[in-house]
């Protein structure tokens, strides 16, 4: 798991660990996910596949792999794919869809584990109905149907789903009104940021090949500024054959990851698309794959990925955690079992024993239905100073 050190902000930070995600096609069968880890050498953490609204909440699945030591994650996707105009924010927003939603919830709520919800992904591409720049949408009107669906999940009482808001790394068309930060629901609505993006090479007309951070970087940067208190997650990722050296691209993941300190975890899209983006596309590219997942670096344990969610703390790009099983929130917290956030950061630490008493601060209990022994910590902040 990720180191827990409470320490100030270096001007430098450095990410320290990513927990490695797959989405392998179709719903995530044992064997498939069996094979996919026996020929890459790495367990994953989370699996992801996609559904659409005509797609019942599929608990028994859900379960199996949440025993089996995986996070599901849904690619919650608001169309039909036997009819992709059937489904839009209009209809959504009138309350046309208010049952289904509210079955789908139910559902959850019957799974009754964590469940990484990525719903209305890519809001900020043109591909999609629910796209901003789509059918007379707008940032506004995508956000009230986020926040609708979302508004019928916590009513009927489905409070284990991780919500996952996920923009392209690039907005198309490149336009002001098509921000993916007009769009963004609020931080009550989301727990994980989310950011789809692919090296397309030149398997496009119109693309050309890109590092890793030709792809993230600009829309990590201003995802970040614009939204300090969340968890980071690369949702959907790959890179293609075409106009580059795909096993070179791959070996040096773990270095451009590390670029990115609020990256918790990644989710690769391996499935012969738009190019082949399987990770065993050639030898070379199955060999670059060992061996860059051999590193430490790619986390593997569920327990600790979903203990990641519910305990992380931020100082300016710098992220830790606390143990699994040893911290929960307080009972009175307007918000059980989400991360604790600090983000405000110091240049210099010191150490003097004594606890602003001007500093206003819930306790984070140790001990309280978990594992661990027992207290509480109490942390908080001023202009010049962190007090833990």
């Amino acid at each position: 798991m990720l180191p827990f050190a409470l320490h100030a902000a270096s001007s430098n930070p450095a990410n320290t660990g990513v927990y490695w995600g797959a989405f392998i096609g179709g719903a995530p069968a044992p064997l498939a996910i069996t094979d996919f880890e026996k020929i890459t050498g790495k367990k994953l953490s989370q699996l992801m596949w996609f559904l659409d609204w005509n797609s019942d909440f599929p608990v028994a699945h859900c379960q199996v792999l949440y025993k089996s030591g995986y996070i599901p994650h849904i690619t919650w996707e608001p169309w039909l794919w036997s009819d992709k105009n059937a489904v839009n924010l209009d209809k959504i927003l009138s309350g046309q869809f208010d049952a289904y939603i509210e079955s789908f919830a139910k559902g959850a709520k019957a799974y009754g584990n964590t469940l990484f919800l990525r719903m209305g992904h890519e809001m900020n591409g043109d591909w999609y109905p629910w796209a901003i720049s789509k059918n007379g949408n707008d940032p506004e009107k995508y956000i009230r149907a986020y926040k609708h669906i979302h508004d019928i999940f916590t009513k009927t009482g489905a409070d284990k789903v991780q919500w996952i808001w996920a923009p392209n790394c690039a907005s198309v068309p490149d336009m002001p009104w098509n921000d993916p930060l007009l769009a963004y629901p609020g931080s009550a609505y989301v727990d994980w940021v989310g950011i789809d993006g692919y090296n397309f090479g030149s398997s496009q007309n119109w693309s050309k090949w890109s590092s890793f951070s030709d792809v993230f970087a600009a829309m990590y940067k201003k995802l970040s500024a614009g939204i300090p208190h969340k968890l980071f997650m690369i949702s959907e990722f790959a890179c293609a054959t075409q106009g580059g050296d795909k096993a070179a691209w791959i070996k040096e993941l773990e270095n451009e990851l590390r670029k990115y300190p609020r990256v918790v975890s990644a989710v690769w899209f391996s499935v012969n698309k738009e190019s082949d983006w399987r990770v065993n596309s050639s030898p070379d590219v199955l060999d670059a794959f060992k061996q860059s997942l051999s590193s430490q670096f790619f986390l593997s344990s569920a327990p600790d990925l979903e203990s990641a969610a519910k305990s992380m703390f931020f100082f300016e790009g710098t992220t830790t955690t606390l143990p699994a099983g040893t911290a929960c929130r307080p009972k009175n917290s307007s918000n059980p079992g989400k991360p604790l956030m600090i983000v405000k950061t110091v240049d210099n630490a010191v150490i003097d024993g004594v606890f602003n008493e001007k500093i206003k601060t819930e306790p984070l209990l140790i001990g309280n239905k978990c594992k661990g022994p027992s207290g509480k910590v109490y942390v908080g902040y001023d202009s010049n100073n962190i007090y833990i």
